[in-house]
């Protein structure tokens, strides 16, 4: 994971709004993330979210991040909801 060079997130009426870009989850580089460190392999985790495309390729959700290749993903995308596991 690397810090984007440019902002790629914004408050507004309480609510984080985060840019699509064009890097994923997978990729070495800037995904629109945001990350919590997680100190015990014991925890929950909710969200809530609201999010639309017209494209096929546009995915929004949570994840469970290890590495680039260890994750698990919950994931909205255009006509489906996809629950992903890549190890």
């Amino acid at each position: 994971m690397r810090i984007p060079e440019q902002p790629f997130h914004h408050f507004a009426d309480g609510n984080l709004f985060l840019s699509l870009r064009p890097e994923m989850a997978d990729s070495l580089v800037c995904p629109s993330m945001l990350l919590l460190r997680v100190h015990s392999h014991n925890f929950s985790a909710t969200t809530t979210m609201s999010f639309s495309t017209r494209r096929a390729n546009e995915w929004a959700g949570l994840a469970l991040y290890r590495t680039a290749k260890g994750y698990y993903s919950l994931l909205k995308g255009k006509n489906e909801i996809r629950l992903t596991i890549d190890k």
